[in-house]
């Protein structure tokens, strides 16, 4: 399926991967009274939202993908017949899921 975006142009854009890149001049740092910020040194704020999503993407790379274990233990039930899936379980995680999603796009939202 081809798309296409208006305002754009449909020419080929050159990423500049087969010519060499120049190299970084150095220059001189203005210090001019007239520029904002002159001797104010820059500053950034992590908010707590942005650290709570590190540390969680930090606890998920730790995690491993296959619970080898759990996986070894569900084969053997279900070879052996004694498998049994219960549904309301199943129905109430499904549930409570829900309600954290929701709880949390609620509080990303203030």
């Amino acid at each position: 399926m081809t798309m296409h975006v208006k305002g754009t142009d449909a020419k080929a854009v050159d990423s500049g991967g087969s010519r060499a890149v120049d190299p970084v001049r150095g220059g001189t740092p203005t210090t001019s009274a007239n520029t904002p910020g002159a001797g104010q040194a820059d500053s950034l704020s992590i908010s707590g939202s942005a650290r709570s999503l590190a540390n969680l993407q930090e606890a998920i790379a730790a995690t491993p993908d296959i619970h080898v274990e759990r996986v070894a233990s569900v084969s053997q039930a279900i070879e052996s017949g004694h498998y049994s899936v219960n549904a309301a379980r199943i129905a109430d995680r499904m549930l409570q899921l829900e309600r954290d999603l929701s709880a949390a796009t609620h509080q990303s939202l203030r």
